[in-house]
């Protein structure tokens, strides 16, 4: 078993999740949505997780959305969530992505995108300077 830490936790309000949605290119939107079509098989994982008789999330996020690999053996991930208030909203989310998804699907990002989450990224996470590098890097997929 690896070691686990989080390195970098946020959330972001739906009006501002919505407007950094709106801001992607058309390119970039066609290309993101054709992928998770392929991948993410939401109805059949619904249905599968409607039968789960306890509520715990670990079903919801034990392996990668659109790999189907085991979190667990992913160096890097990220899980996506919705939240009212304090209350975890289970619909086609949690879901976790695993470091070749989230790749995969950046690689899939136009120039103009992903410019748009720079600039995003630029204005509302200023944290510590160490996170800087994580961030250029590799932008987070911010879904």
């Amino acid at each position: 078993m690896c070691a686990q830490e989080v390195i970098f936790e946020y959330a972001v309000c739906l009006h501002c999740s919505v407007t950094l949605s709106e801001s992607m290119s058309k390119e970039s939107r066609k290309r993101t949505t054709e992928y998770m079509m392929k991948h993410a098989h939401f109805e059949s994982r619904g249905t599968r997780l409607a039968e789960i008789e306890n509520y715990t999330i670990d079903p919801w996020i034990e392996r990668c959305l659109l790999k189907d690999t085991p979190i667990a053996a992913a160096q890097e991930f990220q899980i996506v969530a919705q939240c009212m208030g304090r209350k975890l909203l289970l619909h086609d989310m949690p879901f976790a992505l695993c470091q070749q998804a989230l790749e995969e699907l950046t690689d899939l990002l136009s120039n103009e995108t992903l410019g748009e989450i720079d600039d995003f990224i630029g204005k509302y996470f200023t944290g510590p300077p160490e996170l800087a590098e994580i961030l250029r890097k590799r932008p987070p997929v911010l879904l």
